[in-house]
């Protein structure tokens, strides 16, 4: 060994790592914003039909019937708003979206082959 190499401390490796542009610090950077509220839930698209909602929409397009707003073998638009009436607010109880006259009509297509 020559005099230069007895004097030098044993070499030891080690990594380094260099931050970059790219590189992100370990720690998040504390925010001075406040949380924002969450958007409320979105209300459901279907609707959910009970047995007494279905009850209730037979009773009444058999008063509707016998108040004559039936055409041979169709209901008059009337009924079906009746229906929606007869039927608000029953959604918060069975869930599922508002019973609209659309909705009141499309369940009475479902329902009524089973009852004749």
């Amino acid at each position: 060994m020559s005099a230069n190499q007895e004097n030098l401390p044993p070499t030891t490796s080690f990594k380094v790592k260099i931050l970059g542009k790219a590189a992100k610090p370990h720690t998040k950077p504390t925010s001075t914003k406040q949380k924002q509220p969450k958007a409320p839930p979105k209300p459901p698209k279907q609707t959910k039909w009970s047995a007494e909602n279905s009850a209730e929409l037979i009773r009444v397009l058999t008063e509707q019937q016998a108040a004559g707003n039936q055409a041979d073998n169709a209901w008059k638009g009337c009924v079906w708003t009746a229906a929606e009436l007869a039927l608000r607010g029953s959604e918060l109880v069975s869930g599922g979206a508002k019973k609209d006259a659309k909705k009141c009509n499309g369940h009475w297509d479902k329902v009524h082959i089973h009852l004749f």
